[in-house]
């Protein structure tokens, strides 16, 4: 079993802002199952956004962070 956060690799920003719109209707569906889940996806997609939007703003694609 893979963890979670290796399938957000090679995403991009608008895939992942997708990706927590629908991280949010699941919260919602489930009521408060595996609330813990999702919000730990929530925590780890908005940190690689935030990734991926310094990337952007140095003129850098995904896999050119450590150049």
């Amino acid at each position: 079993m893979h963890e979670p956060y290796t399938f957000l690799t090679g995403l991009t920003v608008s895939d992942l802002e997708d990706l927590l719109e629908d991280i949010r209707i699941y919260m919602e569906l489930e009521q408060g199952k595996n609330v813990d889940f999702w919000k730990d996806m929530t925590i780890i997609t908005e940190d690689e956004i935030s990734k991926l939007r310094k990337l952007e703003s140095f003129g850098k694609g995904p896999g050119e962070l450590q150049k």
